[in-house]
């Protein structure tokens, strides 16, 4: 599966690539729609690899699959992941009985034109190491509904109608983490800055801002016209694209962070990733992957999840850290 991933992730980057030049001579509507109206394709393609929903539940490598239908009428797509960790003890009469252990619910959340089998392996050796996991199309991706993204601004709002639902019909852990790669870390900063249930958040090269991306997206349109793209982007996805930061909303968190960063990230720049970082005063950990570019989550799911099992340890922390860390190849899974 991960060399999947990483056939599909180079093609994503091709296409984002592409479309920043095609966005330079395109028509101002199509520029505007560009910037939310991802490609849809990779999600539905990436779970054709992993397997679909009811593939997936007959071999018991997902607990159940949930649509969840939000505010404004989006149906959000999810799949999750009980804890398979289990303690047997002796009964009073003799028997046996077991009972589930669980360290908390990690909420994933993939890069944009992905899906939420970006992160099924990882989500699988969370549920290993004893955490339930929550997997979910964002907006405009997959299988969820909705045309368009909105880099944050209704997604948080998505992410907590969706934990609001599973954690009153599923037998899920209420403490509550959240990971997210790319778009997705600025969707997960954004979400925990809201959710007092969340305990922790690990933004894999977090974005300072949706208007930083469209630079990136559209970085020859002289100024006037770029402007004018990002209006018209922010009334096709009815929202305000200065909203969408997470650079804001890493200042409002009141749980520990945690920013993995590849050093030779092209589309996100390490000084987005340490900006986010240093605007957060709550326990914080940095850590440069130096053999990493931009997907740095790609070959290293056992590390993340023992990741995982650290920030959840940093609730106790008041000062913050930060970690430089080499991984050679042997270290990869």
């Amino acid at each position: 599966m991960e060399h999947i991933m990483k056939w599909i992730s180079a093609i994503s980057v091709v296409l984002l690539a592409a479309g920043m030049l095609v966005g330079c001579s395109a028509p101002p509507e199509q520029e505007a729609k560009m910037l939310v109206e991802p490609t849809r394709w990779p999600g539905p393609t990436m779970e054709f690899f992993a397997g679909t929903s009811k593939f997936l539940l007959a071999r018991g490598r997902i607990s159940s699959h949930r649509r969840v239908t939000v505010a404004d009428g989006v149906e959000i797509d999810a799949w999750v992941i009980r804890s398979r960790l289990s303690d047997r003890q002796a009964g009073r009469d003799g028997g046996l009985f077991e009972s589930k252990l669980t360290r908390g619910t990690v909420v994933l959340l993939h890069p944009l034109m992905a899906g939420k089998a970006w992160f099924l392996g990882l989500g699988e050796r969370l549920a290993d190491r004893g955490w339930d996991v929550v997997l979910m199309d964002l907006r405009g991706h997959g299988y969820s509904s909705g045309a368009y993204t909105t880099w944050g601004v209704r997604e948080k709002q998505d992410g907590k109608a969706v934990m609001d639902e599973l954690l009153e019909t599923e037998p899920i852990h209420e403490r509550i983490y959240v990971c997210g790669s790319s778009m997705g870390a600025g969707v997960a900063i954004q979400y925990a800055a809201i959710d007092p249930r969340c305990k922790g958040v690990i933004a894999i090269a977090p974005p300072i801002a949706a208007v930083e991306v469209f630079r990136k997206m559209l970085f020859l349109l002289p100024r006037t016209r770029f402007d004018k793209a990002v209006d018209r982007a922010g009334e096709l996805a009815d929202f305000d694209p200065a909203d969408a930061s997470a650079l804001a909303a890493a200042q409002k968190l009141q749980c520990p962070l945690m920013v993995v960063q590849g050093r030779w990230d092209m589309l996100v720049p390490v000084d987005q990733a340490e900006a986010v970082f240093d605007a957060a005063e709550t326990p914080k950990k940095y850590i440069q992957l130096e053999h990493a570019g931009h997907g740095a989550e790609i070959g290293r799911t056992a590390w993340l999840a023992g990741q995982m099992d650290a920030l959840a340890a940093m609730e106790g922390e008041t000062a913050p850290r930060i970690i430089t860390m080499r991984l050679p190849r042997a270290d990869m899974p």
